[in-house]
């Protein structure tokens, strides 16, 4: 078994991923990857120039006393490569263009709902008259649009509690259906009297069901950003502390799906780790020039689970390594504009969640 450390150097380089650490008689196993130091021969490659990205350990981090390196901090991403891969991909980009448009009508449909009608009036109620004080025709339809049977009507009415006290409350129902001092009976929970609406009617706007149905349609897009997200996730860790390899394209199938009038292609790329055991995983995109550069592919792929692994030319942008140590965003600009879907939907959820229902 050879010597982990060449020369009389004072540090000694990891063969599998390249991490420094010092030189030390007892240290026989990498700190990073937990394999052995000593010299082993080097995993086969494909015959393609290594990749120019450093391995994780390997990156200058400034320190009090200058450029150190450190195993555990890894790669640095800024923020606008961040910015692109959470927000820059067709998923994130379809998923907040339904939730921008779905949010905020859900958010209004369950505001103009009332919940109360599916949990309070349950079981056995008490019952009682009141007196109709004003009926308001609301901005609500149901059924055609324009039949005045269609509006939904405010029927505003007080009562008399069983604590002899004055209350006031209203119902909503389809179609002009009181008439001011009209007296209608009316039920309420017997432990909750200030919980009224007369028989017949409902004390939301909107039926429930309406506004869960609206609710629900949102859902595909909860889908789309929550998987863009968790993609952008691995992305991310893999641009800071994933290995690097060299790949090619195995073979390429077309799907059904199309982006800007383009085929998406499903590539099989092949790549060999740190041991030498071929992998094989599967990228799906668009932008089928970037799987077919002379100088091949770049995988960053995680040493403790090869299968986890990403092409770097397939992802967002795509992020190149700077000689600064850093990778960087080739169009910051279009990845800060990622961030005006997102806003503009928080943004009007809030303004809907305040001004409706008041």
């Amino acid at each position: 078994m050879g010597r982990p450390f060449d020369g009389d150097t004072d540090t000694i380089r990891c063969r599998h991923c390249g991490t420094v650490v010092p030189r030390d008689a007892f240290l026989t196993t990498c700190p990073s990857c937990l394999r052995d130091l000593a010299d082993r021969p080097a995993a086969p490659t494909t015959g393609r120039p290594t990749s120019p990205i450093p391995p994780p350990s390997m990156v200058p981090v400034p320190g009090v006393l200058g450029e150190m390196t450190s195993p555990g901090l890894g790669r640095v991403v800024p923020t606008a490569v961040r910015l692109q891969m959470k927000f820059g991909t067709v998923w994130a980009f379809v998923g907040w263009m339904l939730l921008a448009i779905e949010l905020p009508l859900s958010l209004a449909m369950l505001r103009l709902s009332s919940l109360a009608d599916v949990t309070e009036f349950r079981g056995a109620l008490s019952r009682s008259d009141g007196r109709v004080t004003a009926v308001e025709a609301t901005s609500a339809h149901e059924g055609r649009r324009g039949a005045d049977s269609g509006t939904v009507y405010r029927v505003r009415f007080e009562w008399t509690g069983p604590d002899g006290r004055l209350r006031y409350g209203s119902s909503y129902v389809r179609g002009r259906r009181a008439q001011p001092g009209q007296t209608l009976p009316l039920e309420y929970p017997s432990d909750r009297p200030d919980t009224a609406r007369l028989t017949g009617m409902r004390t939301g706007m909107i039926p429930l069901w309406v506004a869960v149905m609206v609710a629900a349609l949102g859902l595909p897009g909860v889908a789309m950003v929550g998987l863009s997200l968790a993609a952008a996730r691995r992305a991310i860790w893999l641009l800071a502390h994933g290995a690097t390899a060299s790949g090619e394209v195995l073979q390429r199938k077309p799907t059904m799906s199309h982006v800007n009038g383009r085929t998406v292609i499903r590539h099989e790329v092949q790549f060999t780790d740190a041991l030498g055991r071929p992998q094989r995983i599967w990228v799906s995109t668009h932008r089928t020039e970037r799987m077919e550069t002379p100088e091949g592919l770049t995988v960053l792929y995680d040493p403790a689970c090869p299968e986890r692994a990403v092409v770097l030319g397939a992802l967002p942008g795509p992020p190149r390594f700077s000689p600064r140590g850093q990778w960087e965003t080739p169009c910051p600009g279009v990845a800060m504009a990622g961030l005006i879907l997102p806003v503009l939907t928080i943004v009007a959820t809030a303004i809907v969640g305040v001004v409706v229902g008041r």
